[in-house]
Parts: C-alpha cells; sequence; structure tokens
C-alpha cells in the first residue's frame, strides 16, 4: 500500500485497501473491515474504476461482516471508512 501511495498509483491504493479490508474481514476486525472497503469503493468511484480484485470473494467476505456488527454498526464503519484518506487507512 505504501509502495503505491508513494508512485501515486491510485488503482494500485484501491486494491491494496481492498485487500487489506478482507484480511481484517478474515481477522474478525470487523469495523476495520468494513472502514477499509468502504475507502476502497470511494476512491473506485471517484477514479471511475470498475474492476474489483475477486469481487465475489470481497462481496462474501463484505456480506459476513455486516451479518456480525448488524445495519446500525455496518452503516456508521461505512461512512467513516468513506471519509478517510489513503494515509488515514494505513495508519
Amino acid at each position: 500500500m505504501k509502495l503505491a501511495l508513494d508512485a501515486r498509483d491510485q488503482i494500485g491504493v484501491v486494491d491494496a485497501l481492498e485487500l487489506l479490508g478482507r484480511l481484517a474481514a478474515e481477522q474478525d476486525s470487523n469495523k476495520e473491515a468494513i472502514r477499509l472497503r468502504a475507502g476502497a469503493e470511494s476512491r473506485r468511484t471517484i477514479l471511475g474504476y470498475r474492476f474489483a480484485i475477486d469481487r465475489y470473494a470481497h462481496d462474501g467476505a463484505l456480506t459476513k461482516v455486516k451479518q456480525k456488527l448488524g445495519e446500525d454498526d455496518f452503516v456508521a464503519a461505512w461512512a467513516e471508512g468513506a471519509r478517510v484518506t489513503a494515509d488515514e487507512a494505513i495508519a
């Protein structure tokens, strides 16, 4: 992720955020998983970048995390992640 940021590779940043979100979900870091995924989606929209690495696996992880957190916590974590800069996401 740091390399993508340093190289100003915005697509690489999106992919890295998405992969980090999936790893966070696998570790039951549910709010962090949602925050990272929302950051990736936000940047994807800004860039017009529609391709997602292994979209089905990411969506499956997202659904599981949403079930664990509940709707209110999911929405709050998503909103927070959508506002976070890439630098903040890796801090």
